[in-house]
């Protein structure tokens, strides 16, 4: 085997791995090869993603010494608390973080757990490798305490994308992770809950980020999935602005996807507000997004002021009686407008793909705005009256979808 070249070697086992059926993850555990070129070949195809179960921080530290680092391109460690993954929350208007249903996490396993991650970060911050990394945490939950805070975890030059979309995780706890990333490009979080205090400490991190943060070019953020629990009584949050009336949260957005460098953002389910799209306290201000090339918003139900963007009450029977399925248009319709004077032409000059839509109940209606490049998916629904109001002021507008 020695005697073939490096690359026959690679063709051969990338053929005899497509021939694999149900394979596995690869498993932690030392192995045998017959040749050095075949070893190669096996170690570049099996380290290339490294999955890490608690509490296996010890066994990835072992195996992946200094030769076989360079060959890792994405690690993915599982929070797995040795409890069942969470079901929807019983206190949904009141969260606290660090709860499974209703069973805390016992301490013990929060322990063992931030020291892996611990441990798995510590070990990725000593690989000498020019490749970025990708890092993604998964699994029911982690809650960062005093004794383990985030800012104190080993700092990590080669991860440049990270995602944690964790439901039971302070949101807030995993932006302050993140900063021990300072050449991150790409990021992903969760915000499942939403309240006036938590938004606030979001806000003040996102400030942060120009500083700590300021190769970021890409911004993923996940809210509440579910419709059924977006649409609770007991999911209202109330006005979340401030006492000047600002939501903090979109300002900080909008002032990060202004800053040139900066590509993409995409909000799911998040309460959005005016202050995503213009200067509140100075509306006459123009507004300019430099280098974004994509702006996507799929709306939560309600917005930041804590009022619905739908008019009607639960249907009060059946399996949908909590729900609500007609849009507000006249409370959508401000959004609509400042939506499309930020992504015409003159204010976002390099955009290539934006989006604006939102979910009521079952019917999930995604209304694609414009398509510079590729075609985006066809939308579910678009209701006749809402064309008139994406079509003005598009001049350069391509196509439309």
């Amino acid at each position: 085997m020695d005697k073939l070249s490096q690359e026959l070697v690679d063709i051969i086992c990338d053929y005899l791995e497509s021939t694999l059926e149900g394979q596995k993850t690869p498993k932690l555990a030392p192995y045998a090869c017959i040749s050095r070129q075949w070893k190669a070949a096996v170690e570049r195809k099996t380290f290339a993603l490294m999955p890490i179960l608690f509490p296996e921080a010890d066994d990835f530290v072992a195996l992946v010494d200094s030769g076989r680092a360079r060959y890792v391109r994405e690690v993915h460690f599982h929070a797995n608390t040795r409890f069942p993954a969470p079901g929807r929350e019983g206190r949904i208007g009141h969260p606290d973080y660090g709860y499974v249903g209703a069973s805390v996490i016992k301490d013990v396993y929060q322990i063992e757990l931030l020291a892996d991650l611990a441990t798995v970060m510590k070990h990725m911050s000593e690989w000498e490798i020019e490749y970025p990394i990708v890092f993604s945490i998964s699994g029911t939950c982690i809650r960062f305490d005093e004794d383990s805070p985030p800012l104190e975890f080993p700092i990590v030059k080669n991860i440049r994308t990270f995602r944690c979309l964790i439901r039971t995780t302070d949101p807030v706890d995993i932006c302050k992770l993140a900063t021990r990333m300072p050449e991150l490009r790409k990021f992903s979080f969760s915000i499942p809950h939403h309240k006036k205090r938590q938004n606030s400490r979001l806000a003040d991190e996102i400030g942060t980020w120009g500083e700590k943060l300021p190769q970021l070019e890409s911004l993923e953020i996940m809210g509440e999935h579910d419709t059924f629990s977006r649409q609770r009584h007991l999911h209202r949050m109330g006005d979340m602005r401030n006492e000047d009336g600002v939501d903090r949260l979109c300002q900080e957005l909008r002032l990060l996807s202004q800053k040139r460098g900066f590509k993409r953002l995409r909000t799911e389910y998040v309460p959005i507000s005016r202050e995503l799209f213009e200067d509140t306290q100075n509306p006459t201000a123009k507004m300019s997004w430099p280098t974004l090339e994509e702006f996507t918003v799929l709306f939560h139900e309600m917005s930041s002021t804590g009022e619905w963007y739908l008019t009607d009450e639960p249907m009060g029977q059946g399996p949908n009686q909590d729900l609500r399925f007609k849009h507000d248009e006249a409370a959508v319709a401000p959004i609509l407008e400042l939506f499309t004077r930020a992504i015409s032409l003159e204010s976002s000059p390099s955009l290539k793909r934006a989006g604006l839509g939102f979910q009521i109940a079952l019917l999930e209606m995604r209304t694609m705005l414009a398509s510079f490049g590729e075609k985006e998916e066809e939308p579910d629904f678009l209701p006749p009256d809402f064309l008139p109001t994406f079509v003005v002021g598009y001049g350069s507008l391509d196509s439309f979808t």
